[in-house]
């Protein structure tokens, strides 16, 4: 996810601690964005996060292999998102199940709608910037 921010990340990652939870912010990507003369410094960043078991040596192992762990939390994000677009997606199907029935008093050219604008729908996954970025389709 893109977040911008007055300050840089120093480090790739910070740690919060809860108890026995650790809170892992990963930051990815920063860079300067452009402003005009007078404004502070800006930045934007990706940024991900991960909550898991606080242990023995995990700063130890985050800087072992710094590259997996951050790949982990982008995929948990993605996985979540997707997961919920999916969700959005499938609600929408089945508002519109009943155009599809053979004894609806559509006629063929509105059926024929329907039928296209579910299967946009479906198409969702396939969409280049999924789930990040959703064309959602509309009824025309």
């Amino acid at each position: 996810m893109k977040t911008e921010s007055a300050t840089m990340p120093v480090s790739p990652y910070e740690i919060e601690y809860d108890g026995e939870l650790a809170k892992i912010t990963f930051y990815e990507n920063a860079q300067e964005l452009e402003t005009v003369e007078g404004e502070s410094k800006k930045w934007e960043y990706d940024i991900y996060f991960l909550h898991v078991r606080n242990r023995d040596n995990l700063i130890a192992h985050i800087e072992n292999n710094v590259d997996a762990w951050i790949q982990t939390a982008k995929d948990l994000e993605y996985n979540d998102l997707a997961s919920k677009i999916r969700t959005k997606r499938d609600g929408l199907l089945a508002e519109c199940d009943w155009t599809q029935i053979t004894d609806t008093s559509l006629s063929s050219e509105e059926k024929e709608i329907w039928r296209v604008y579910r299967q946009a729908l479906r198409d969702i996954p396939q969409q280049p910037e999924f789930p990040y970025r959703i064309n959602w389709p509309v009824v025309e």
